[in-house]
């Protein structure tokens, strides 16, 4: 009897038929939660997550390198390079033709003037150059230094007409004059004064002598 009960009721283990039947349930639930998920439209994302990868795409793009610019096609450097065109000058307001005229006489007379300038110190350098002309005007300064203003006046009046342009011995010619009190002939060499830096020089020296010009 005990015998036929050892044959006909065998000993099954319980751990492996629950296993199964978790493993079971566990294949079920996600089944069920894979149809879930196709079968929604949308996925909710959080927006801290979206805000993050919208930060990492903008610095992705930021440190990007710049594209390198195109080669020029054969066309284009074959074409040549049109020329700058300079800028126009502003235009003055309108003037009549009075005005213009006037302008255009003071310009003509400016350039006159310059150009007068610079042939007379050609001239006066070329004069500069004669022996005797330095000698004379060495004589007028060693007078002057010495002061006899009347040998000295009396050498820049001869002097001159040799070198009527010679600015050191008009200054001297002016000065002496005002030192011998003779103020007509302090005057008259003062009008052949033609800069107003030497006109300045010889008022100030004459005004020590008691001569205003």
């Amino acid at each position: 009897m005990n015998a036929f009960l050892s044959v006909s009721e065998p000993d099954v283990p319980l751990r492996p038929i629950l296993l199964v039947m978790a493993s079971f349930l566990v294949l079920s639930a996600l089944l069920v939660l894979l149809v879930e998920a196709r079968s929604s439209a949308t996925i909710e994302v959080p927006e801290e997550a979206l805000a993050q990868a919208r930060a990492r795409y903008t610095r992705a793009q930021a440190q990007r390198p710049a594209p390198p610019a195109p080669l020029p096609t054969a066309a284009a450097r074959a074409r040549p390079t049109p020329p700058t065109r300079a800028a126009e000058p502003d235009v003055p307001p309108e003037l009549d033709e009075a005005e213009i005229g006037d302008r255009y006489a003071e310009l003509r007379a400016q350039r006159a003037a310059q150009a007068a300038e610079r042939q007379r110190e050609r001239q006066d350098e070329a004069v500069e150059q004669r022996e005797e002309i330095r000698e004379r005007r060495e004589r007028v300064r060693e007078y002057y230094d010495q002061g006899d203003y009347d040998n000295a006046l009396r050498e820049a009046r001869e002097l001159l007409p040799m070198a009527p342009n010679n600015r050191y011995v008009l200054r001297v010619s002016v000065t002496a004059a005002c030192a011998v009190e003779d103020a007509a002939a302090a005057a008259e060499q003062y009008s052949k004064l033609f800069r107003d830096e030497d006109r300045r020089i010889v008022r100030t020296r004459c005004a020590r002598y008691g001569v205003d010009l």
